[in-house]
């Protein structure tokens, strides 16, 4: 009998190279949407950041050199690291899995759309906790998976058209950073009013962006999620404190005679 071997057949989705990662977000945030989202994102991170403090502020991801989120930080000092091989501004290129800084570096980290582009989510989280000081602050930013965007994102992915960007909701990432260890400051969502039309037609929308704003409506196009590292306190194990045993209790008959016996004839050989 002719044994016929057993193919295996692997459906891949095609890997999007950086170039084209670069092209999606450009191409977004160069749309009315887009301008309108980024110019909201900027106040709303001054707001976050504007009581946070130290030495070093740290923006990562692939269009750094676009977005200048710190610009209105009051830390003295700011660093890009652009995930962008290509880039000419940023202060280093480098890959959100492996940043090139030591522990307890940073002050405050501000990642725009890192977690939606990253190979390994978990190892840029990780990344992101090792180089922040204890109390600093994280702001991440990513695509929403139930606003438009993300629906058409995730219709792509099932025709096989693309693998990226990989969206997560602001729930799962919640739960990555508790088990890091970083306590929930805030989270909040942008970009309500789709681009349907002429410019216009966006502006006339914009009584939607006032309820999505007010209301934080799930469905906006771009979540923002504000953490705070916290700080691991030794709490050190007190020694049980037992109660001082009685040696005599009240049922018990202490012979003093034996004691009086002994004393006497230790009395008389003295005096012998």
């Amino acid at each position: 009998m002719n044994k016929k071997k057993a193919t295996t057949v692997v459906l891949t989705h095609p890997v999007a190279s950086v170039e084209q990662q670069i092209d999606q977000l450009q191409s977004w945030y160069s749309t009315v949407e887009g301008k309108y989202v980024l110019t909201e994102l900027r106040q709303l991170v001054t707001t976050m950041t504007e009581d946070v403090f130290g030495y070093y502020a740290l923006e990562l991801g692939l269009m750094v050199e676009h977005c200048n989120l710190l610009d209105a930080s009051r830390i003295s000092t700011h660093i890009k690291l652009s995930t962008n091989p290509h880039s000419t501004i940023a202060d280093t290129i480098t890959k959100a899995e492996a940043l090139p800084i030591g522990f307890n570096e940073i002050d405050l980290v501000v990642g725009c759309h890192v977690l939606d582009y990253a190979q390994s989510p978990h190892h840029v989280l990780r990344e992101i906790e090792r180089v922040l000081v204890p109390e600093g602050h994280c702001v991440l930013i990513s695509f929403n998976p139930w606003s438009l965007r993300g629906l058409g994102q995730a219709w792509n992915y099932l025709s096989r058209v693309s693998d990226r960007p990989a969206m997560y909701t602001k729930r799962r990432i919640r739960d990555w950073f508790g088990v890091l260890g970083f306590e929930m400051l805030g989270s909040y969502t942008l970009g309500f009013r789709p681009a349907i039309g002429r410019d216009n037609v966006f502006k006339h929308l914009a009584w939607i962006d006032h309820l999505g704003r007010k209301y934080q409506l799930p469905f906006g196009s771009v979540q923002i999620i504000h953490v705070r590292k916290q700080v691991s306190r030794l709490i050190p194990i007190k020694p049980l404190i037992r109660p001082t045993q009685k040696r005599l209790s009240p049922s018990m008959a202490v012979n003093t005679t034996s004691s009086h016996h002994c004393a006497g004839s230790e009395k008389k050989r003295i005096e012998a």
